[in-house]
Formats: structure tokens, C-alpha cells, sequence
């Protein structure tokens, strides 16, 4: 098959033979670089009054110039992105906490529950948080002061548990 001008649609096709009187056309994908040739003849208009080697240069010209614009979108988009990442480190954090100190509140209150030692040992266990016992003689309050990294404190002012046990039998 040979390239040939196309008088219909003025681009290069392959012209393949011809099956019952018609004609059917086979575009290439990209065109090889012989089929280009280096000055163009009387340039045939395009769509919109572009020709094809204007496409071609305005084409060569974007890609060139797209790097700026991708920095651009990269520094607007990186300080969300780190926003996002760190407040869900921080509310991960919080989450660790409050699961610590519900588990040490609940194993306070079954240790007052047997033994009567129960604050002391729920503060060996979990130096940072104060524990308190509540009126029922079994139940345990624990509470613990969490900074946020990044988050408003206020969202945070302390994680609290408040836990019972049976009285053993």
C-alpha cells in the first residue's frame, strides 16, 4: 500500500484496493516522519482555520510549557494533602489513647472489684491518666489529657472512661 494525499479530507491515508467499486480508507496512527515533508505545500485548512502544521507547532509548544502549571497545582495541592494525612495520624492518636484507656479502666474496676487496689493499679499501668472510684463500690472513673498535633485541642479536652465490674462471688 502506498501513502497518498486524500482530495476528500486533505490528510495523508493508505489507500487499500478497491472492493465493489468503493474505496475504503485506512488511517495510520501517527503518520511516519517521510509522509511530513518539510515545507508544506499550500497548506490545506483544518477545522477551525488551523492547519495542520499549526496543530503540529501549538501541540510541540504545550508540551513544553506544562511544567509550570503542574508545579503550581502541586503547591496548592501538597498543604491539603498534608492536612489530611496528619489530622488522620491525629485522630488515629486519639483513638489509640481512648482504646488504652478504656482497657486499663475496665481491668481497674474488676482488680477493685477483687482486691481494692484498683486505682493504684490502673495508674501503674497507665501513668498518665488519674483514676477515681465512683459511688457504686465497683466502678472506676479514668481520665487522661490528649494534645492533638495538628487538630484544635478543644475537639479533645480529656478522654474519659467510666467502668464497672460485678463483685465477685
Amino acid at each position: 500500500m502506498k501513502a497518498q494525499f486524500c482530495k476528500v479530507c486533505k490528510h495523508h491515508h493508505q489507500l487499500s484496493s478497491r472492493i465493489s467499486g468503493m474505496v475504503s480508507l485506512k488511517t495510520p496512527r501517527q503518520r511516519p516522519a517521510d509522509l511530513i515533508p518539510l515545507v508544506p505545500p499550500s497548506t490545506p485548512k483544518a477545522k477551525f482555520g488551523r492547519n495542520v502544521y499549526q496543530r503540529k507547532y501549538m501541540r510541540e509548544w504545550r508540551k513544553r510549557n506544562t511544567s509550570g502549571s503542574v508545579l503550581v497545582e502541586f503547591a496548592l495541592a501538597l498543604p491539603v494533602l498534608v492536612s489530611i494525612i496528619i489530622g488522620g495520624m491525629d485522630l488515629g492518636f486519639a483513638m489509640l489513647n481512648m482504646m488504652q484507656l478504656v482497657f486499663v479502666t475496665q481491668q481497674a474496676a474488676v482488680v477493685q472489684a477483687a482486691k481494692g487496689t484498683g486505682i493504684a493499679w490502673g495508674t501503674a499501668q497507665l501513668s498518665t491518666a488519674t483514676f477515681s472510684v465512683n459511688p457504686p463500690p465497683n466502678c472506676i472513673t479514668g481520665t487522661m489529657p490528649y494534645s492533638p498535633i495538628f487538630l484544635p485541642a478543644s475537639w479533645f479536652p480529656a478522654l474519659t472512661s467510666t467502668e464497672c465490674a460485678a463483685q465477685p462471688s
